[in-house]
């Protein structure tokens, strides 16, 4: 539902990049996929050729890569049929899912409803199976699929196969995150109603050390998306905490993810009144 035209064309026009019509793609009518209205799937028509999928006669497919912008995938199933002898063929049948990269819900300020149910109910999965784990331990159970999603988030706007931590610029294979990036709540889980929990504008792809100082509340980011450091972490130490780069904005382009970054903003304040207070 969402490789359509209007929505490639907002895309183009968030990102500043210029809507070039070529071929076909000068009639809209001819840049929106069909959907199947009677069934679950839409059948897409396309040839395999021995170099990969599709042919230059393709239409419909060449009309659905039109709306892949770096990032979205294509989820391929091929369903075999027995060799028709008769005919001397055999007609494989192709289902092409295309998935969407989270950034493109974070730059539209929407929703992915599929994910965010797929999470809600795997917590729900978790909760109910083990009542010894911690809330903390069962929080982290899920945190492999959330940082997966950031993680897409964060590839799309590198040259390669990497993400990159939009405040220490650690950069790391999308494939090889290991320990060294955490998937941070902007607004905590805890706290969280269902619709935020999972949300991917309250997410943030963290080195694991940054994490640590954002979910402490040791750094925050103001409404014009500087970073607001802690007076207790000195110059020096920012350094050494890779606190000195400044912060790549292109994250922060949506009012939603700006809205949960206020609250944690107001975290912030409270508790370095807090630990003021403490050290008087």
């Amino acid at each position: 539902e969402n490789f359509n035209f209007k929505n490639t064309k907002t895309i183009f026009q968030k990102l500043n990049k210029k809507w070039e019509s070529r071929g076909n793609y000068r009639l809209k009518d001819k840049l929106d996929v069909k959907i199947n209205t009677n069934s679950k799937f839409t059948p897409i028509e396309i040839s395999v050729s021995v170099h990969g999928i599709g042919v230059s006669d393709d239409v419909q497919f060449h009309n659905l890569r039109h709306f892949i912008f770096k990032g979205d995938t294509f989820l391929i199933l091929v369903e075999k049929h027995p060799y028709d002898f008769k005919n001397n063929q055999q007609k494989p049948i192709v289902y092409i899912l295309p998935i969407k990269n989270p950034r493109f819900y974070q730059i539209l300020n929407i929703k992915d409803k599929i994910f965010e149910k797929f999470m809600i109910d795997l917590d729900r999965k978790i909760n109910a199976e083990d009542k010894i784990v911690s809330r903390e331990q069962k929080i982290r159970m899920g945190q492999k699929q959330w940082r997966q999603y950031l993680a897409e988030e964060s590839m799309s706007i590198t040259d390669s196969n990497e993400v990159i931590c939009p405040i220490s610029f650690l950069r790391a294979d999308f494939d090889k995150l290991g320990v060294l990036f955490v998937a941070s709540h902007i607004k905590e889980y805890s706290s969280c109603e269902d619709d935020e929990k999972y949300d991917v504008n309250n997410g943030l792809l963290l080195s694991s050390n940054i994490d640590k100082l954002f979910d402490a509340h040791l750094f925050t980011i103001s409404p014009e998306k500087e970073l607001i450091i802690s007076s207790y972490i000195s110059q020096e130490q920012q350094k050494e905490l890779h606190l000195n780069h400044g912060i790549i904005k292109v994250f922060l382009n949506n009012e939603q993810r700006m809205k949960y970054l206020s609250y944690h903003r107001n975290k912030f304040k409270q508790l370095e009144r807090e630990r003021k207070e403490k050290d008087k």
